[in-house]
């Protein structure tokens, strides 16, 4: 909440979230790096995404929609895969040696916390898994069934007088009455 970066995004987010009608579904993803402790990260990871579904539940999207949460602590061995992915092979492969000799992920972080290239696996890596994601899904224009246009057409004088009907609409009417 007081990063300044983050609350531009959240921000961003919000007003995104108001192009949208008819959101079914939300998951926020929380995730933390190894570095740190795993009950620490999984504390953390989970303060993260719970906090943006706090946030996110005041926006009038989203009213009416469970909002899942869920958290993830990455492994050493994401840290070496993410690494590797971006062309820094020696530090991944320093990373998987340490993660194949070393027991126990808060003792393989102390070791790979002593690479002279930790600053650089920090910058890379690490910060790309201290992260939240926002899934969701919405439907933008649903098909009604003909049962649905001649109730509307029913109740609705703006769909009567065909002011808000769609296209298909028109011609199922139309197909209704002959």
């Amino acid at each position: 909440p007081t990063d300044s970066a983050s609350f531009a995004q959240l921000a961003q987010l919000k007003h995104d979230l108001t192009r949208y009608d008819g959101i079914l579904t939300a998951t926020i993803h929380g995730s933390a790096s190894p570095d740190g402790g795993r009950a620490i990260n999984e504390r953390l990871c989970r303060e993260r995404a719970q906090y943006l579904r706090q946030e996110l539940r005041r926006s009038a999207a989203l009213s009416g929609v469970d909002v899942k949460v869920t958290a993830n602590v990455a492994t050493w061995t994401d840290v070496a895969n993410l690494l590797y992915a971006d062309s820094l092979k020696a530090e991944a492969e320093a990373v998987r040696q340490i993660v194949a000799t070393v027991n126990g992920e808060d003792a393989q972080g102390q070791k790979i916390k002593q690479l002279p290239c930790y600053g650089l696996i920090n910058e890379r890596a690490l910060s790309q898994l201290r992260k939240v994601n926002f899934e969701f899904q919405y439907y933008t224009r649903r098909v009604k069934s003909r049962e649905e246009i001649w109730e509307q057409f029913q109740k609705d004088p703006e769909y009567q007088a065909g002011r808000t009907q769609l296209d298909y609409e028109f011609y199922e009417l139309l197909d209704m009455v002959k």
